[in-house]
This record gives C-alpha cells, structure tokens and sequence, in this order.
C-alpha cells in the first residue's frame, strides 16, 4: 500500500460523484482519513456502489451542502478540503438557472464561509471548467485567455473562482481553482443524458446503441482519463502556500482531438452506428466551437502531464463497466469482448 498521505485528513464535498469516488479512493490506498460527502441524491442510485471495497479509513457523510451547520461540522479538523460538488449540466442550468446558482454558487459559499469561521489553515481546491472561457479563437488557451462563458453554468463556475480568490485575498486561506477539461473513465455517469457528452456516448456504445453525434464532429476538444486527474488533483495539495493564494490552472491533453476521432476511437472498441444529427434545441447557443487548453502553467508547478491516451483510457473505462455491470442495472456485459491494444495515431 502507499502510504504518503498517512494521516491526512481530507474531505471530499461531491465524494459520491464520479471524480469524487475515484479520488477517495485513491486517497484512501495512500493512506488518508476520508470523509465523502455529498447531497442527498434519490437519483444517484450507483454512488455508494462506487465506494464499495474501498479499503481503510472511509466515512461517508450524505447530507445537504446548502446547509450551514453539517458543513461547519465536516469541515472541522480537515487537512485538505476537495471541493468537487456541483450541478454540471450545461443545458439544464440554462432552463433552472436559479437551481444552478444553489447547486454551485451557494455550496461553495457555504464551505468557505465553514473554513473561514472554524478551519482557516485547511486548504481548499475547486474543480471548475474550461467552460468558464466560451468560445475561443486563439488555441491553446491559457489562464491568460479571456473569460466569456455562454452558458449559466460556466458563469456560476468563474463567481465560484472569485469566490476562492477573494477568501485568499481578504481571508488568508489557502485556495486554488482547476479548471477541468473532459474528464472520462470508471465511474462517471453513463446513465443519464446530462453530465457530459463523454458520458453519454460511452453509454450508448456500452448499451449497443446508436451514437449521434451533434453537427460534423469536427469540434476540437481535451480528454482527460480520470486518473490523471486524480494524480492531478493530489499534486495541487502538495503544492506551497503561495501557489494556494486563488490562483486557476488549466488542464489539458497533449492528444486533442477532434469530437469524432473521439467516437471513431470508442466504435473501434464497441462497434455501434454512428449517426450525424443537427444540434438540438437549445445545444447549439452554448456550444463553443474548438477548444484545448494549455497545462504549462500547472505542469510547471507539479511536473503534472496526462499520461493516458484516450484509446487506452476508453479501453479502461469498458473494462470497468463490464465487470461491473449488474451494479448499473444496463446489459453491457452482452456486448463483444474489448479488442486488444492496438496503436493508431496519436490517439493509442
């Protein structure tokens, strides 16, 4: 077992999402005292399976992040406090924007005020969204690059980022924001149809399904597999208190690819019918065109690079699922074995 983070205490607020579950688990393996919590979600029906055989010191917290007094109490004695909690779909904070203000600006609040009152030593990380930047027309984009989001969401992501400045500034506590690209792999939601197309389209194609892909596919995007994020994200706690003073960092990938690569890379695994379709109501006002982002200035902090390709990572991700599939209640287990390693491209 690895042992560095011996002893550490962490609370993971979104422990029982996709991001939140791998990196408990993660943490948990080296060593640190875990405490996931989450809001009470009746839909989250394979949250707790997420956690299930994760050894060592794990507590599992449900509870609503909206309220003041469990917060206070979870963020107490902290050492490390991940902030990954959210509502994240795009469209649906277009129709419910108010929702979305609760389900990211108030949260966050919540647990900043927390550490300011009773944990000002805990150092705070925030997964945000290279959604924050709308569209670009220069790439890669750095943190430099200018910040226009097109939806409310990336809106209520980049208020949350001046939210963990502004405590660094006045308050002195020790606060970073990440700003996530696509993430993929174990784990993530492939059963609903609103967080993130990734999700959705590993689904279909677990599911046997046909995949449609939104207008010609050409869009350049990252993907990141969640590994490398959770390797990513325990990097950014080690980092010194004067890189803990608000900053953002990007991630990215050294294979961007375009939308389609990506389905051609997951059909070759799980051949399914591709289809190209016009983008639905309300998609296309908050699509952003091609976007990639540049991680120099985090690598150069932490040595940080993705180390899986996206055809290896998918690879991962379909073998999880099928080992797993009684516990998603979907047939993936009746589709062809996931052909071997092959190389092709930059995307191997």
């Amino acid at each position: 077992m690895r042992d560095d983070w011996r002893g550490r205490r962490v609370l993971i607020a979104g422990g029982l999402g996709f991001l939140g579950t791998n990196l408990a688990r993660d943490l948990i393996e080296r060593g640190a005292l875990v405490t996931a919590a989450d809001v009470v979600d009746p839909g989250s029906t394979v949250a707790a399976s997420r956690l299930q055989g994760a050894a060592g010191e794990l507590a599992i917290r449900r509870f609503d992040l909206l309220d003041a007094e469990p917060v206070r109490e979870a963020v107490t004695g902290q050492d490390i406090i991940y902030c990954l909690a959210g509502q994240v779909s795009h469209i649906a904070s277009m129709s419910d924007p108010l929702g979305d203000l609760r389900g990211n600006c108030q949260i966050h609040l919540n647990i900043l005020e927390a550490c300011r009152e009773t944990n000002p030593g805990a150092t705070l990380l925030y997964a945000s969204t290279r959604q924050v930047y709308g569209r670009q027309t220069e790439l890669p984009v750095t943190e430099r690059s200018s910040v226009a989001p097109v939806d409310i969401n990336g809106v209520h992501k980049r208020a949350v980022e001046e939210y963990f400045r502004l405590y660094a500034q006045q308050h002195g506590l020790r606060t970073a924001s990440l700003r996530l690209t696509n993430t993929y792999g174990p784990r993530m939601d492939v059963v609903r149809g609103d967080r993130g197309f990734a999700g959705v389209l590993i689904g279909k194609a677990l599911r046997g399904e046909p995949i449609s892909v939104f207008g010609t596919g050409e869009q350049v995007r990252d993907f990141n597999y969640v590994g490398d994020v959770v390797r990513a994200l325990e990097l950014a706690a080690d980092l010194p208190a004067r890189d803990l003073d608000g900053q953002v960092w990007n991630f990215g990938d050294p294979w961007p690819c375009s939308v389609r690569d990506f389905v051609d890379a997951l059909s070759e695994l799980l051949p399914v019918p591709v289809r190209h379709v016009p983008f639905p109501e309300g998609y296309r006002s908050i699509e952003i065109g091609h976007y990639c982002g540049d991680y120099q200035k985090f690598h150069n902090a932490t040595e940080w690079s993705p180390e899986v390709p996206l055809r290896e990572g998918l690879r991962r991700t379909i073998r999880y699922f099928r080992a797993h599939a009684e516990e998603y209640q979907v047939p993936f287990s009746t589709l062809s074995p996931v052909p071997p390693h092959t190389s092709v491209r930059t995307l191997a």
